[in-house]
């Protein structure tokens, strides 16, 4: 916006200037004077009363100096915005507008994040509180069904839900009211209790459990008020799932639409080791704008957002995890209801192969040849490692592959090791190494 500067206006401000400057010095040279007769007076009262009249003009005259200042200022700007319109007049006329010139300042782009890795739920150490925040419709059963079978879990596990508004399509097993979940609960501790000594006497492969709990601040209150113990079953049950549990097979899965401290764990002392999940667009926008919890959506993280943001540009099913204290944006594949990727076989039976000789040879020589990769990377061939590389067993369960590791084992290429936490297969090339 252009503003004109009126020569008027120029001269008001010097005729200011030169008066307030005047009078200040005039004022001052009172201010002089009363002190020079105050330190003269021999009579107290006087001399009290010169002192004290010397101070306020000197501070009369500091107040018309301030204002021959700010008139001096004023006369600087207007005479700067006076020459710069006349040279943007004269600029105009001379210039020709083919020769113009347009510099547009480059815009950083934000720097991109790694996407997260899912098979890093695998750590219960470095995961042991996990939740997933959506919207109604999110897609957040599908998601939890994805991960207990993909990627927190070698091999398949027995999945349970707590869930009081489950239909029964949603869930194989599902405990739909109170005392069915307090029920749930009562037979997860006592086989915790069970397998607690088998842990402690180097025991580690034990058949995982996944324990999904729907919408946490509705159900727990009322399964607690069911009876005068049920509160200590409830209290006990979320302390041993998100301490000793982890360790031998079992995981909690807290889902919920709210995101809220007290509903899905994340309070002030356990913020940084939760790992939340805010699935799908809606719950990406619901983390972006939380300014109280996680604090995603206050002005010293906007960076942060920006480059969350700019990573998940073209994603058709985003998502971000809050994992470690740290924010990282992922993609969530595309899944049908049974949280199976679409497109993907869901059933390997070696005992029914109806398909060419030729198939079942090919599969196990990839199988071979990823436990050899595996080898050279220090890693094992389990069934979870088998489902996530070689397409064809994606969907096969745990004993279907070990059928796969069993027909290696018996052409001599390698043996079935099941003496840790997984069974895993180790090619002749490992054997050979030990």
């Amino acid at each position: 916006m252009t503003r004109t500067v009126h020569p008027s206006e120029l001269s008001q401000f010097v005729r200011t200037h030169f008066l307030a400057k005047s009078a200040a010095v005039s004022v001052l040279i009172i201010a002089l004077c009363l002190l020079a007769g105050g330190t003269r007076s021999q009579s107290p009262e006087l001399r009290m009363w010169l002192f004290g009249s010397s101070l306020a003009t000197a501070f009369i005259s500091r107040q018309i100096h301030k204002i021959a200042i700010d008139a001096e200022r004023q006369f600087d700007d207007s005479r700067d915005i006076s020459l710069t319109n006349w040279q943007n007049q004269l600029f105009k006329r001379t210039r020709d507008d083919q020769l113009t010139l347009e510099v547009q300042a480059p815009v950083k782009e934000p720097e991109r994040l790694p996407l997260f890795d899912w098979t890093r739920l695998q750590d219960e150490d470095e995961h042991p509180v996990i939740a997933i925040v959506a919207p109604m419709g999110g897609g957040k059963s599908r998601l939890a069904r994805y991960l207990a079978k993909y990627a927190i879990f070698d091999k398949h596990p027995q999945i349970t839900a707590l869930d009081i508004y489950a239909r029964s399509t949603d869930w194989e097993n599902a405990a739909v009211d109170y005392a069915s979940m307090l029920d749930v609960m009562k037979a997860d501790l006592e086989e915790i209790s069970d397998r607690i000594p088998r842990y402690r006497a180097n025991e580690s492969n034990f058949e995982p459990r996944f324990r999904v709990l729907e919408e946490a601040v509705d159900t727990l209150p009322n399964v607690r008020s069911l009876n005068k113990g049920a509160s200590d079953i409830v209290d006990d049950w979320l302390r041993k799932h998100v301490s000793v549990a982890r360790k031998i097979g079992y995981r909690l899965c807290l889902v919920s639409v709210k995101l809220n401290g007290a509903d899905i764990g994340i309070g002030a002392e356990s913020r940084d080791d939760s790992t939340v999940i805010f699935a799908g667009a809606k719950g990406v926008a619901k983390a972006m704008s939380d300014v109280r919890y996680l604090k995603l959506g206050t002005q010293q993280n906007a960076e942060l957002r920006s480059q969350l943001q700019a990573s998940l540009v073209g994603v058709k099913r985003p998502a971000i995890v809050f994992a470690n204290g740290e924010w990282h944006p992922a993609v969530i594949p595309d899944l049908n209801s049974a949280g199976d990727i679409v497109g993907t076989i869901h059933s390997f039976d070696t005992d029914e192969l109806e398909e060419p000789e030729e198939n079942l040879t090919e599969t196990l020589n990839k199988i071979e040849a990823l436990a050899i990769r595996l080898q050279d990377e220090n890693q094992n061939c389990t069934p979870g490692k088998v489902r996530k590389f070689i397409h064809r067993c994606k969907g096969s369960s745990d004993e279907e592959i070990l059928k796969l590791f069993q027909t290696l084992e018996s052409q001599e290429r390698g043996l079935i090791d099941t003496s840790g936490r997984v069974v895993k297969f180790c090619p002749n090339a490992a054997i050979l190494q030990i």
